[in-house]
Order: C-alpha cells, then sequence, then structure tokens
C-alpha cells in the first residue's frame, strides 16, 4: 500500500525502489516474523491490564515486555537493511533508494501532527522512522532508548549511505 503522499513525494525510480524495498518485506514475509516476536510483550502487557497490578505478575511482564520489543526492534533493522539490498538487486539502482529516503526524511517536516506511525503496531512498517519530537529533559537519553535500543529503522542517513557506497 502506498500513500498520495509517498506517490506525489517520489519521482519514477524513487517510486521503483520504494516499491520494490516493500515487495522485499512481502516476500521475506517480515510481517509475520515482527508480529511473532511482538506477540509475548502484547500478551504480558494485556495480562497486566486484565489481572492489576500482581508482584509477581508485573515484573515478569516487564521483562517479557523489554525482552519482546528489543528483539522487535534488533530483527527489523537487519530487515531492513535486507529490503534494501533486494530493492537494489530488484531495480539495479542504489541511488534511486538513496535518493527516496532522503526525499521522505526531509519531507517528514511537512507532515500532519497526526502521524500513525507513532504507533507501536505501525511503526515497524514505515519506509523510515517517524519524526523525533523534542523532549524538555533526558532528550538524548530517550531518542537512545526509542531509537537504539527499541527503535525498527537504523538511521535514515546510515542506511543512504550504505547505498551510496554501493554506486
Amino acid at each position: 500500500m502506498l500513500s498520495r503522499g509517498i506517490v506525489n513525494s517520489l519521482e519514477g525510480q524513487e517510486l521503483e525502489a520504494v516499491v520494490a524495498h516493500e515487495l522485499a518485506h512481502v516476500a521475506n514475509r517480515d510481517a509475520a516474523v515482527l508480529t511473532a516476536l511482538a506477540a509475548p510483550g502484547a500478551v504480558a502487557r494485556t495480562a497486566t491490564g486484565r489481572y492489576g497490578f500482581n508482584p509477581v505478575l508485573e515484573p515478569l511482564a516487564m521483562l517479557t515486555n523489554a525482552v519482546s520489543r528489543a528483539a522487535v526492534a534488533f530483527v527489523a533493522r537487519s530487515r531492513e537493511y535486507a529490503a534494501d539490498d533486494a530493492a537494489v538487486a530488484i531495480t539495479g539502482d542504489p541511488a534511486g533508494l538513496a535518493s527516496a529516503l532522503e526525499t521522505l526524511d526531509t519531507e517528514l517536516e511537512r507532515r500532519p501532527e497526526s502521524d500513525l506511525r507513532k504507533q507501536d503496531v505501525t511503526t515497524a512498517f514505515s519506509i523510515v522512522p517517524p519524526p523525533w519530537e523534542e523532549h524538555r529533559f533526558f532528550d538524548r537519553t530517550r531518542r537512545l532508548v526509542a531509537r537504539g535500543l527499541f527503535g525498527t529503522h537504523p538511521a535514515t542517513e546510515r542506511r543512504i549511505d550504505r547505498l551510496r557506497a554501493r554506486m
């Protein structure tokens, strides 16, 4: 599925590269893999919500949720690189995907206030991470945890550099 915004923002080769990237995710069954990895955390959150505070269940649920989220992030980042590689293999054009990533990353400034990709469930299924909202306190620490530990995408700049090295 492509949004009108992506279709309107990208040129021919860029759009081709993005479609190839997303098709690679489908071919690799990335959604199923990430859903399976996220399931234990979802069950843990549901259990704590259903049964309220339980001194035995709560620490186990928190640990399960953290491990599940970290596993999803680790696997999702590697799947992004794999989808980038597959897109280049399909199109034969690393410059097209690098340009698309750059365009989409700069377009983030013009996005609506309510970005649905900020939801835990959908963030893994976007081509670039949602924009970072600056926080008044502990911004760098929050960014490290949110983007480094639990981030589902590698830094866009790193992906672009990696693709440009292949040109």
